[in-house]
């Protein structure tokens, strides 16, 4: 039989469920939810990673104590705890040091527990903590850390809800004021810095080019409006061969063009004088934004942007 915790034991619970009432942004989620996670269990590290559907990967976005561990970290099948979870599909409990390619230097004697974060059978991420010997799991912990992914699934399927409910009034207030200006019979080159300005603003993309075809000569692209750290950094017109670069590929084949990975994307060409991205969204009817992460949603703003905009240009 087990045993009962103190009832002062559930404060870090009490605490969680007071902070999710809250309804803070996700990140701030994610750190109440470790942090709860941690001291329930009274684990030594604790770590959080979120699924990546379209790559099939976890990728860290949360971490208390755990040498070399940074936000934003990867970790696919077979790698790590987060790749174990991910390759067995369910709990993992065992010695660090046992895990297939474990990545964490100092905590090899570590007990660790994963537990995969599901909302109705669709994995939104995991959790994982350690303990340093001689101490061990307790039955009354590996139930308590049960509890906390069932509700960490909850609370971080409501956030990306909200997110989302967010982003989508950003992309009906963005194509609002491109319509608006539309009316207003403006400049192109207003209407378009108006159009980059918005972009950068409302859906947050750090970079943003606008380029449009030379009528004298289609085979070429121009770029003189810009928004984010380009408008910024960039001060002269560019003109780009329609045959290079992913928005070449844009413009060309009338398509559009998400690349996650620029590395590995020999079309990418940077601009001079800027840090290269690490993910690029290129409109059917132009390139608009560069992307510090691909989002499904930003990718339907832009190409909704596009339609709005090729309607104002004819």
């Amino acid at each position: 039989m087990t045993a009962p915790l103190p009832t002062a034991g559930f404060a870090p619970l009490t605490e969680l469920l007071d902070a999710i009432a809250q309804s803070p942004p996700l990140p701030e989620l994610l750190e109440h939810i470790l942090d709860a996670a941690c001291r329930l269990v009274h684990a030594d590290t604790g770590v959080i990673g979120l699924y990546e559907p379209a790559h099939d990967r976890f990728r860290t976005a949360a971490v208390r104590n755990l040498p070399g561990a940074a936000l934003g970290e990867i970790a696919v099948r077979g790698e790590g705890l987060g790749g174990a979870v991910l390759s067995t599909g369910g709990a993992v409990r065992t010695r660090y040091g046992d895990l297939p390619q474990p990545r964490r230097l100092g905590i090899h004697d570590h007990e660790v527990l994963g537990l995969p974060i599901r909302w109705r059978e669709r994995l939104l991420g995991y959790f994982g903590v350690s303990l340093a010997p001689p101490r061990h799991l307790r039955q009354a912990q590996l139930e308590l850390a049960e509890l906390i992914a069932r509700i960490a699934a909850v609370a971080i399927e409501h956030a990306l809800r909200q997110e989302e409910t967010r982003r989508r009034s950003r992309r009906f207030e963005l194509i609002a004021r491109i319509a608006a200006g539309m009316h207003q019979e403006l400049a192109l080159d207003v209407l378009l810095q108006r159009a980059a300005d918005s972009v950068h603003e409302l859906l947050q993309f750090p970079n943003v080019d606008i380029p449009l075809i030379d009528p004298e000569q289609p085979e070429t692209l121009v770029l003189r409006v810009r928004g984010g750290t380009y408008k910024q950094r960039i001060g002269h017109e560019d003109r780009i061969p329609v045959g290079r670069g992913i928005m070449g590929a844009a413009a060309r084949e009338r398509r559009t063009q998400l690349v996650n990975d620029i590395a590995a994307d020999p079309r990418y060409v940077c601009p001079p004088g800027v840090t290269p991205a690490r993910a690029e969204l290129a409109a059917a009817r132009g390139r608009v934004g560069v992307l510090e992460r691909s989002q499904e949603a930003r990718r339907r703003s832009v190409v909704a942007l596009a339609e709005v905009a090729r309607v104002g240009w004819r």
